[in-house]
């Protein structure tokens, strides 16, 4: 699903072991990629809340888009 962190585009995804995968674009090439994955397979829901929390965590570092 298309998704917004910080301003920036970025897709989110469901990954096959339960957990989830944010990409963020950093330049039209490039992207960053965060994946959460539960230890406790009960807990898999919160997956993709905790990578998009990281992921905006995460884009101040990212270089700016021009």
């Amino acid at each position: 699903m298309n998704i917004s962190i910080n301003g920036r585009e970025a897709m989110q995804a469901n990954t096959s072991t339960g957990g989830c995968a944010v990409a963020v674009e950093v330049t039209e090439h490039a992207r960053a990629l965060v994946v959460a994955t539960m230890s406790d397979a009960g807990q898999d829901a919160q997956a993709c809340p905790n990578a998009r929390t990281f992921a905006e965590r995460l884009e101040p570092m990212l270089p700016k888009i021009r």
